[in-house]
């Protein structure tokens, strides 16, 4: 079961001799893996637990640990980290431990990938196999740094806060906590962390600085637009981090374009295309001033702009930031 799934239900579950966790993200290995220690060891971690790298342990060592009486009285625990190796040169011997696991300690194994297919994994109960996979989809991402922020930070964060987020750490887990927790800090005295709040203590105010700049655009302000673009560089600040402001920017000037184009009103336009907060003022005399031709060729413009920088150009990259920039000012 995934492991959220896991720890809403654990205090429900049958406790299992063996468990399983596997998946490539190690904040949710970590949150697993700690919930286990607790119910396991109930805070007797320093004398009842015991760690093996995979790779460098073998199955009499891990056996001996699970199999002698504890002197101090409960269960032991064995943690076999990176497993994958471990589990393929002792797949016989685990088959018959698994067959008859001991009743004074308990097993984990932490593994990259647990294929369903094999004997091991048809004798795994279900409830002691545990999933730790990002979510894939940024939906569910921003999904879950809502809940995670609510949940166990005790500070509700906007909808467009939480993409906002998303779009600047990724699906990195950990990372997105952690920046949840200093925002829930940062934020505190306000009813909710606003997209703004995000962009300040974790973009920098990158996206702020960017919208001022299509702001520019819009006024028909050019050359305020590259000065700003310049100081940006004088700055230090990357072009492909630059890139990825405009991209976020662009992409909804381009949705908001396109349902426009539809007959739909602009407001509403703005509205679905998912503007920031503090990014929906100028966004109408944006699209007005980049114009439909220029709104159906700004995602070629983005995708030549970011293949050129990740090596398919020649053209530094400050160059071709300056190149897109001329474009959306062009007439």
């Amino acid at each position: 079961m995934e492991v959220e799934q896991f720890l809403k239900n654990q205090a429900k579950l049958e406790p299992q001799p063996i468990y399983v966790i596997t998946g490539s993200e190690d904040y949710l290995r970590r949150k697993a893996g700690k919930a286990l220690k607790h119910q396991i060891l109930a805070g007797n971690e320093e004398l009842g637990l015991a760690s093996f790298v995979g790779d460098k342990s073998s199955f009499a060592e891990v056996r001996e640990e699970i199999t002698t009486v504890s002197f101090f009285g409960g269960k032991r625990l064995a943690w076999v980290e990176q497993a994958d190796d471990f589990i393929s040169k002792n797949r016989p011997a685990l088959e018959k431990y698994f067959q008859t696991p001991s009743n004074n300690g308990v097993l984990i194994l932490e593994t990259s990938s647990w294929p369903s297919n094999t004997k091991l994994s048809k004798m795994l109960a279900k409830e002691a196999l545990i999933t730790c996979e990002a979510p894939n989809r940024k939906d569910a991402l921003v999904s879950w740094c809502i809940s995670q922020a609510r949940d166990l930070h005790e500070k509700p964060i906007a909808n467009d806060a939480a993409n906002l987020l998303v779009e600047l750490i990724g699906s990195d887990l950990g990372r997105l906590d952690q920046e949840i927790a200093k925002l829930s800090c940062y934020a505190a005295e306000n009813p909710k962390i606003t997209s703004r709040d995000v962009d300040i203590l974790v973009g920098q105010g990158h996206f702020e600085k960017i919208w001022i700049l299509f702001d520019y655009i819009g006024q028909g302000n050019h050359s305020a637009a590259f000065q700003l673009l310049f100081e940006l560089f004088e700055q230090g600040e990357e072009p492909m981090k630059i890139l990825g402001a405009f991209s976020s920017q662009l992409r909804k000037l381009a949705t908001a374009g396109r349902i426009a184009m539809q007959g739909k009103p602009m407001a509403f336009a703005i509205e679905k295309a998912g503007f920031f907060t503090f990014a929906k003022s100028g966004a109408e005399a944006q699209l007005r001033k980049i114009g439909r031709n220029k709104i159906n060729k700004v995602l070629s413009w983005l995708t030549e702009t970011d293949m050129g920088m990740k090596g398919s150009s020649q053209i530094p990259p400050t160059v071709l930031m300056e190149k897109l920039l001329a474009k959306l000012c062009s007439n």
